[in-house]
């Protein structure tokens, strides 16, 4: 299993959020910076691989609505394929959502 970190501090706006997802993922060159680009590229993941997206308050500062879309996609891929697990936290307000049961 591979830990992959990404930080919501780097997500300050919806471009520089699917660039910050694009790098950490290693998302291929086409990806088309978008949600449904998103979640095509998340449904590709394999390897049983930890997404952890670390202070995630900074991006939802940024991006309010963008953000909570962001983590409904993670969900949705997560849930129709189950090969990624993804950990939501935030440890400036002390809130940890974990998906890794789900």
């Amino acid at each position: 299993m591979d830990f992959i970190i990404i930080d919501g501090k780097n997500m300050t706006n919806e471009k520089q959020m699917h660039h910050e997802l694009k790098k950490k993922l290693k998302f291929p060159d086409y990806y088309g910076c978008n949600f449904d680009a998103l979640y095509d590229c998340l449904t590709d993941i394999s390897n049983n691989e930890i997404i952890i997206i670390h202070n995630f308050i900074y991006a939802f500062k940024s991006l309010n609505k963008i953000s909570v879309s962001m983590i409904e996609v993670f969900y949705s891929a997560k849930m129709n394929t189950g090969d990624f697990h993804f950990l939501v936290i935030d440890e400036e307000i002390g809130n940890y959502i974990d998906m890794l049961s789900l």
